[in-house]
């Protein structure tokens, strides 16, 4: 159930831009430690980076103009400084920043990928995993140990962590690190 609540963040994948009127797309990435922790959300992970991206109407002196919005979506689920609450803050991305997150996506193949666990048992891991919606379908992926393949998933991990880190400095995030 956490991994569909995971973290959003949307991204515009080829071929699934989003219709006129501002469908919107998703993709994120979430991560829960395994120690036991108060969340204030049982249902939710620890913590949860996204992107959102919807196509909007701008006006220009001669008409109008489609582009494309991406927004970062930094999601805090556990009590820490400064958040006593379950807490969301959002920031604009530009357009190369929002494609670079959509190229890794498309780069890592993550609509395909398919986790490949490492031998043995991990003691308190947590869970990890990323969600990614598309206007025709979605999907979500969560693991519960660590993996051989894990360096698609890390990219993309990494690439949000560093964003929300440059973009969203009063939301600090702890389990997802750039």
């Amino acid at each position: 159930m956490r991994t569909i609540l995971g973290l959003a963040i949307g991204v515009v994948l080829s071929g699934f831009v989003p219709q006129e009127g501002g469908d919107l797309l998703k993709f994120s990435v979430h991560r829960t430690p395994g120690k036991p922790m108060d969340l204030f959300d049982n249902e939710k992970p620890a913590e949860e980076i996204g992107v959102e991206i919807e196509q909007v109407r701008v006006a220009l002196p001669t008409g109008f103009e489609t582009k494309l919005k991406y927004s970062l979506v930094v999601r805090v689920n556990v009590l820490r400084k400064g958040v006593e609450k379950y807490t969301e803050k959002r920031a604009d991305l530009s357009e190369a920043e929002g494609r670079s997150l959509v190229e890794i996506v498309e780069r890592e193949k993550l609509m395909t990928w398919k986790p490949e666990y490492e031998e043995g048992d991990a003691d308190d891991w947590g869970s990890e995993g990323y969600s990614i919606q598309k206007t025709s379908t979605s999907l979500a992926k969560e693991w519960h140990r660590p993996l051989k393949n894990a360096a698609g998933p890390d990219s993309l991990s990494k690439a949000l962590a560093k964003l929300a880190a440059e973009k969203v400095k009063d939301l600090p995030l702890s389990y997802i690190r750039p």
